[in-house]
């Protein structure tokens, strides 16, 4: 351990990353040990004084905007466009991050329609895409309340929007899909809305 410890303090982090490592070994011991029935709290690390390391951290941004910069009026207009509750544009954005695709794969919407749509209109894939997915989650939303809400929703637009097995996903990227997307949507829940 305080070897690690060492190294963490050799390339610049701050002693509360030291102690929130030597703290997450406590607690895996402890989580593990005979007679222990629940796992210890997380630990928190300590704030940390490094400018370089505070600037990566997720948490030093606040707001939505500052997330998705120039992309966020767009996504706004879609989701609007296609009639999208409010309260599934945290779904939204939490695709575009969780997919992650470039020009023209925004969203990761591999359907015909939109793809001779980006085609006629190259410079606005990201609209077209972003209102795709608006669309899939909406109608998606619909069905899952029709089938009497059971479960959870994000599961369920993970079985249309990204199948496990599906031909088009080769390596098997779709198995992370439900996963990424709930992270995505719990640390955007996290930020300020404009």
């Amino acid at each position: 351990m305080e070897k690690l410890l060492e190294k963490c303090r050799s390339v610049n982090l701050d002693e509360g990353i030291g102690n929130w490592l030597k703290g997450a070994a406590v607690g895996a011991v402890l989580a593990t040990a005979p007679g222990i029935k629940a796992s210890a709290p997380a630990p928190v690390p300590a704030k940390t004084t490094s400018a370089v390391v505070d600037k990566a951290k997720p948490s030093s941004v606040k707001n939505i905007k500052d997330v998705f910069g120039a992309e966020y009026d767009v996504i706004v207009a879609a989701a609007k466009r296609n009639d999208l509750a409010k309260a599934d544009y945290k779904i939204l954005f939490a695709i575009r991050k969780a997919e992650n695709g470039k020009k023209g794969r925004e969203f990761g919407i591999l359907h015909p329609k939109c793809e001779e749509q980006m085609r006629k209109d190259p410079k606005n894939t990201l609209s077209i895409q972003a209102g795709w997915c608006a669309a899939t989650i909406k109608n998606n939303r619909v069905r899952w309340e029709k089938l009497g809400s059971k479960g959870d929703f994000i599961e369920h637009l993970s079985k249309i929007y990204a199948p496990v097995g599906a031909s088009n996903d080769p390596t098997g990227l779709n198995e992370n899909w439900f996963k990424n997307v709930k992270h995505w949507i719990s640390y955007i829940e996290t930020l300020r809305s404009s």
